[in-house]
């Protein structure tokens, strides 16, 4: 994550047009080493434990600072090519000024495309937008595991000189001291039992009155005063032999620290890959369980809802056939009442003959109007029928 932020924000801002520059050595050395400097303290690295650039680059994959400032110029140049002639860009400058940069942006770019090979009709290829970028793309990937193999070689070739250094200093160190004179400035190299012998001596004020070395002398337990017989100096033949022995236990161990950091380094890998498989496939599993839990909960909310519906429904068309029943057995038993009390009534009732009244004239006599007329327009009233 922290590589990532830092080639999303860092290298953009430190590179901000750099498709223009025409950068010294120096100039690419200091961007180099703040960029390397960045990187050692992403990684958790600092400069005693002795990893080189080229390994920085390879755990973090990033590629040198001048195939970066070399892409970048081609992919430019495309730009350049493809621009109308009215362009500021395309139009040429005036001549290089007095105590100007040796080298134009032109010079350095005619230089890139030497070296990327594609010299051959590099114009007529940049006006194919696509094809310009994978070409730099692929040139510039071939350049930058060039540019790391010759950076390997030469770690390598400084570490052996470094070692060559060693072994001729240990060699030195086997040749007798010069005499002291006072007055005279001198630099003296001395080996590490030598230091040791003079500095014990001095502070425990243990110098011998003499330089007798014999078992019977008085100053026989205490240290030799004589430092050139701490570690006698060797003829030249035996120290070749010791030097190059000393060579070779020096490049074993440096193989054999190169061995160990990549089997820790494929281990860290394997560890690395196996957690993200593992991570991947846990994610996989739980968004499985999680949908056929969400499929089997909507069948399950679904089905309650039909069980409800259909239970619903049922218990509403139950209420409506027996209000429905209720209301015709009602309107029938009240039709049977009515048509048998009706039946009863009229069966009751006759009328009376017409009398004669007096005077010889037909009028019936008044008489109150029966009980069973009275009960039939009662029946038929609105409030009997409500």
């Amino acid at each position: 994550m922290k590589l990532q932020v830092f080639s999303a924000t860092v290298i953009p801002s430190l590179l901000y047009a750099c498709e223009t520059w025409t950068p010294l050595m120096e100039q690419l050395r200091r961007l180099e080493t703040f960029r390397l400097a960045c990187l050692r303290s992403i990684l958790g690295l600092t400069r005693l434990d002795c990893v080189r650039s080229s390994q920085i680059l390879e755990r973090s994959g990033q590629s040198p600072i001048g195939e970066l400032l070399r892409q970048a110029r081609l992919r430019w140049l495309g730009h350049v090519a493809r621009m109308p002639s009215y362009r500021m860009p395309k139009i040429e400058g005036a001549k290089r000024a007095r105590r100007g940069l040796e080298k134009r942006w032109s010079d350095v770019v005619q230089e890139d495309v030497e070296l990327s090979g594609l010299a051959d009709d590099w114009y007529q290829q940049c006006q194919d937008r696509p094809q310009w970028r994978r070409l730099v793309k692929d040139a510039t990937g071939q350049l930058e595991a060039v540019a790391l193999q010759q950076q390997r070689r030469a770690e390598e070739r400084r570490s052996q000189q470094r070692a060559e250094r060693r072994v001729a200093k240990a060699q030195q160190v086997g040749t007798p001291l010069p005499l002291l004179r006072r007055d005279t400035g001198l630099m003296l190299t001395m080996s590490q039992e030598q230091a040791a012998c003079l500095l014990a001596n001095a502070f425990f004020c243990t110098f011998p009155r003499s330089n007798a070395t014999g078992t019977r002398s008085e100053d026989s337990a205490c240290p030799d005063i004589n430092v050139n017989r701490a570690e006698p100096a060797l003829p030249p033949s035996s120290a070749l032999t010791q030097a190059s022995k000393w060579l070779t236990v020096v490049v074993e161990e440096e193989e054999t620290l190169v061995e160990e950091l990549l089997v820790q380094e494929e281990e860290t890998l394997v560890e690395e890959l196996l957690v993200q498989e593992e991570e991947t496939l846990v994610e996989e599993l739980l968004v499985q369980e999680e949908e056929t839990l969400v499929e089997e909960l909507v069948v399950q909310e679904e089905e309650t809802l039909v069980e409800e519906l259909v239970v619903q429904e049922e218990e509403t068309l139950v209420e409506e056939l027996v209000v429905q029943e209720e209301e015709t057995l009602v309107e029938e038993l009240f039709v049977q009442e009515e048509e048998t009390l009706v039946e009863e009534l009229t069966a009751r009732w006759e009328p009376s003959p017409r009398r004669h009244v007096a005077d010889g004239s037909r009028r019936p006599a008044t008489r109150p109007m029966p009980h069973c007329m009275q009960l039939k327009t009662w029946l038929y009233s609105p409030i009997a029928v409500k």
